[in-house]
């Protein structure tokens, strides 16, 4: 009779082994040697921070099925990669891996594009983190409430 009180995540969760995997998939944007001088090389580079994007804000939904301590652990971990990826992008943007123009004039420049990115990145770790903080504590008093509903509803059907 007891219902999860969350939406179920059943395609992407904040764990360690995605942590990997999207630490794997932004060696590219990461990557503070290769000098990358062609136009479809800035956009993959700039597109790798928008793919972090996406992957935090679809996996802000599975912050409420963690216990506390892989919460905790999970936030963090995202938390010290987001960091260092904002830093590597910054000095990327000062020595000019990320191009300052576009060859195009209709299209937004890289750097444009990644100083963007950089603040929803930053926005996104903000809520991640302001989330983590919270959601234990929701998570218990949503419980509580359930639980006293639930025995409300069975005291009334059966006078017990």
């Amino acid at each position: 009779m007891t219902k999860k009180l969350w939406v179920p995540v059943k395609f992407f969760s904040l764990n360690s082994a995605s942590l990997t995997v999207i630490a794997v998939a932004m060696k590219l944007p990461m990557d503070l040697t290769t000098p990358m001088s062609c136009e479809v090389d800035q956009v993959a580079k700039v597109g790798g921070l928008g793919f972090l994007c996406t992957m935090m804000s679809v996996s802000m939904l599975s912050l409420a099925s963690l216990d506390n301590k892989s919460l905790f652990a999970n936030v963090m971990g995202l938390s010290v990669f987001v960091i260092t990826l904002i830093v590597d992008v910054g000095i990327q943007i000062q020595t000019q891996v990320i191009r300052r123009e576009s060859v195009h004039p209709f299209v937004m420049s890289p750097l444009m594009a990644a100083c963007i990115y950089m603040g929803m990145l930053l926005f996104f770790l903000v809520i991640f983190i302001s989330s983590a903080a919270t959601i234990p504590t929701l998570k218990k008093l949503v419980e509580l409430k359930y639980q006293a509903t639930l025995n409300d509803q069975i005291y009334k059907k059966t006078g017990y």
